[in-house]
C-alpha cells in the first residue's frame, strides 16, 4: 500500500476570517504525531512562497493551519532562509599573456 498525501488548508492572515479563502495544499506528511504539524507548516510556507507570491512578501509570517475538516491545528512563524545563487557570465577574454587588471 502506497503512501497517499493528506491535504491541508492555511491562511497567512491571522486574524478572523472566511475559512472557506483559505489555501488549499498537500504535504507527505500527517498530523498523526504533534511534531509533524511543524513540517506540514513548513509546507505551507512552500505553497505560498511558490504560487501566492510569498517570495514578495515579508518574512517572518504566520500562518494559521487546518486540517482536511478545517479545524485549526496551530499558528505557526515560519521564517525564510536565503540561500543565494551565483551566476557568472564571461564579459572578457585576454589574449594570450596579456595581464588583465580587475578594478574594485
Amino acid at each position: 500500500m502506497g503512501h497517499t498525501d493528506s491535504t491541508y488548508y492555511y491562511t497567512t492572515e491571522c486574524v478572523e476570517f472566511d475559512i472557506d479563502q483559505a489555501r488549499k495544499f498537500t504535504s507527505y506528511w500527517d498530523n498523526s504525531l504533534d511534531y509533524h504539524a511543524t513540517w506540514i507548516a513548513a509546507d505551507a510556507a512552500e505553497n505560498y512562497h511558490d504560487f501566492h507570491d510569498g517570495w514578495d512578501s515579508s518574512w517572518p509570517q504566520k500562518f494559521m493551519l487546518y486540517d482536511k475538516d478545517k479545524m485549526l491545528l496551530g499558528v505557526f512563524e515560519i521564517d525564510r532562509e536565503a540561500h543565494p545563487e551565483f551566476v557568472a557570465t564571461k564579459v572578457e577574454s585576454p589574449e594570450p599573456g596579456e595581464t588583465v587588471r580587475i578594478r574594485r
